[in-house]
């Protein structure tokens, strides 16, 4: 049985589309019917003389700032080719980019499923933001199914990109588990298998169809493959101590760390990592063996063990967690448990994972 604290931090995030026939009324009740601008910027002309700490100087307001510019019309002077990427709707600042940077709209980067949404080939389940805005994201339920043993898996396309030029538009194709609770979504070495495509955004109709057909047979081909992967798995047994093996090649305790596919390199470990390492191995052991008898002792409940520890268990840190109220902090720990899901950490775990128990 999978963890009782999974992945449902996910509904403590954005927005569930639960009506809307048009892209732009999705758009609305996703909280992501906005546009951004670049906006030239500048910096205070007087130096920073007799601070206490020149690398954190004071911020100010906006009314300082205008009584600085009541008193002198020179107070400020421009940054040459940096811009600020900001929210038109409530003046965020996003990010700051070079002169060469085109913002991209929310709208355009939705129009680019908007035919895979009329057509039914993609509903729009729930839309996010991370950080303000900086990186929007929009999960779809594709049309297709995976039963691997008892578990059902729901075919996701997600869509995301950002404003602050740290991710293009892409679609990232993610299977849910309905039983588990995790998303299980590696790369897989075969070619014309991919699990990520980038996208553009273009005003013309022909172009758009186009991309949509490559979206939609591009999931299929991806998620027919994971499918036989993970079957596999689920028929392969998997014994307690291999799966030892397994743990200490991903978080070794015995002082040694893997360099490549023959041999190892001496690594002295300190005493924090080992007790930190020591009781991942724990935890993701108690995980493994809780689960069902019909997956037991496979590959797969391996898989399913370690996605579900590094996704709700592994920790977390939150800057400016003790400037934040106990409710700020939850949002601020589900959003950033949710990008390791997708593309930091806990993805790498459960990609390195995948890959052991693949080869092994």
């Amino acid at each position: 049985m999978s963890n009782s604290t999974t992945i449902q931090y996910i509904k403590t995030i954005g927005t569930e589309i639960t009506s809307g026939n048009t892209i732009q009324e999705v758009m609305e009740e996703g909280g992501i019917d906005w546009y951004v601008s670049k906006r030239p910027m500048a910096t205070s002309s007087t130096p920073n003389v007799g601070q206490s700490d020149l690398r954190h100087p004071p911020m100010l307001t906006a009314l300082e700032i205008g009584e600085r510019l009541q008193l002198d019309n020179a107070a400020f002077m421009p940054i040459p080719n940096h811009y600020a990427i900001v929210r038109d709707d409530n003046n965020e600042v996003l990010g700051v980019m070079q002169s060469g940077y085109l913002p991209v709209q929310n709208i355009e980067c939705m129009n680019i499923i908007e035919p895979l949404f009329e057509s039914g080939d993609l509903q729009i389940r729930r839309i996010g933001l991370f950080d303000q805005g900086q990186n929007v994201w929009v999960l779809c339920r594709m049309p297709i199914k995976m039963e691997i043993g008892n578990d059902e898996m729901i075919g996701t396309a997600k869509l995301s990109w950002s404003h602050d030029g740290s991710e293009r538009v892409t679609i990232r194709f993610m299977a849910w588990s309905n039983r588990f609770k995790v998303y299980i979504s590696p790369k897989i070495n075969e070619k014309k298998i991919t699990n990520i495509i980038s996208v553009r955004h273009t005003k013309n109709a022909k172009e758009r169809i186009s991309i949509a057909e490559d979206i939609i047979s591009t999931g299929q081909v991806y998620f027919k493959k994971l499918n036989e992967k993970l079957e596999e798995m689920i028929e392969e047994p998997q014994t307690a101590e291999e799966f030892e093996t397994i743990l200490e090649k991903m978080f070794p305790t015995k002082g040694k760390k893997e360099i490549n596919e023959d041999g190892y390199e001496e690594d002295e470990i300190g005493n924090r990592a080992l007790t930190i390492r020591s009781r991942v191995h724990q935890e993701i052991k108690d995980i493994y063996n809780t689960q069902e008898p019909d997956i037991l002792g496979t590959k797969f409940a391996a898989l399913v063990a370690i996605c579900d520890h590094a996704e709700n268990q592994g920790s977390i840190r939150v800057q400016g967690r003790d400037n934040m109220t106990e409710d700020q902090a939850r949002t601020a720990e589900a959003q950033q448990r949710l990008k390791n899901s997708w593309n930091g950490t806990a993805d790498k775990i459960k990609q390195r994972a995948f890959d052991l128990l693949m080869k092994g």
